[in-house]
């Protein structure tokens, strides 16, 4: 059977995409499945059990960033409850980590569903998960052991069956952390933030190609590389997406404390503009960048 996983910006993507992703885990998390999917033929009775495939990850972005080498359940099993009109999962321990996830799905009437159809009007996300993950990851060439994760998402599409929907939410990770390096240990602590903030898009969404690093027109500097990139995907027509990474170390590993914010607004259905913040123990660096979607191109400005 062939399982297709739709992102929260509405892309499908096939069971073998999806497993090059997750084979990509150490250094990229996840694109996440905000609305679920279902496996072939579930029951809409109250209480019957159906198979969904939940985001632990965010969208990609700071949050989703802190849980590097951290496999998710790929499904868990869920059920329609009639009381609440939501459908909730069963939890699941995998590898030192409970994981928990429940839908909502609502039709153009305001009507709580068992599951999504081609009615469904609002789709509302909520997951968690907390635990020590049992297996080390990797950062670059040192060894990564986590000591305790932390993670919560709350996101809602609303206006499926409209010519426009959006997306609002945030997702958060706490993650503490040991960078083993030979004899050497620093500790880490990252706290991570993705919000969505009213991500508005046509129901058919035009795709944004970034620059391919080989070929990007001479001039662009790293800032603007780095916008055009960020603004991969479908393009929004309004709204924001702010993510926000800090990152505390405490041992011989690059100690300090660093600060990483982006702002990511969407001006029209050819512009955007991108804000960028770094903020380390030497001082700050902003950039603001505007990046058109018809050339993808950026142009950036620092003070």
């Amino acid at each position: 059977m062939l399982v297709r996983f739709l992102s929260p910006d509405g892309l499908l993507m096939s069971t073998s995409h999806f497993h090059r992703l997750i084979a990509r885990a150490i250094t990229v998390v996840l694109v996440p499945a905000l609305a679920a999917c279902l496996d072939s033929g579930p029951s809409a009775a109250d209480g019957a059990a159906q198979l969904y495939h939940p985001s632990f990850s965010g969208n990609g972005g700071s949050a989703s960033n802190a849980l590097a080498g951290v496999g998710a359940p790929l499904q868990m099993t869920c059920r329609f409850t009639s009381a609440t009109g939501r459908v909730e999962c069963d939890p699941l321990s995998l590898d030192g980590v409970t994981y928990r996830a429940s839908y909502q799905f609502v039709d153009a009437a305001g009507r709580p569903q068992a599951q999504r159809d081609n009615g469904t009007d609002v789709i509302n996300e909520q997951t968690e998960m907390r635990g020590r993950p049992a297996l080390p990851g990797a950062a670059g060439a040192s060894a990564l052991a986590f000591d305790s994760i932390a993670s919560v998402s709350d996101i809602t599409r609303r206006g499926l069956t409209a010519p426009f929907n959006t997306i609002t939410g945030t997702h958060r990770v706490l993650a503490a952390s040991r960078l083993i390096s030979g004899r050497d240990t620093t500790r880490q602590l990252i706290q991570g933030t993705s919000e969505w903030r009213a991500l508005r898009y046509p129901r058919s969404p035009e795709q944004f190609r970034p620059v391919s690093v080989g070929t990007f027109p001479p001039g662009m500097n790293f800032d603007s590389l780095t916008a055009v990139v960020r603004l991969s995907g479908p393009w929004a027509v309004g709204g924001e997406r702010v993510d926000e990474t800090i990152n505390t170390r405490n041992g011989p590993i690059a100690p300090g404390t660093s600060r990483q914010r982006t702002v990511l607004t969407y001006e029209s259905a050819d512009a955007a503009r991108v804000l960028q913040t770094t903020s380390t123990s030497s001082g700050e660096r902003t950039s603001t960048c505007r990046v058109d979607r018809l050339s993808f191109s950026a142009v950036c400005q620092t003070p």
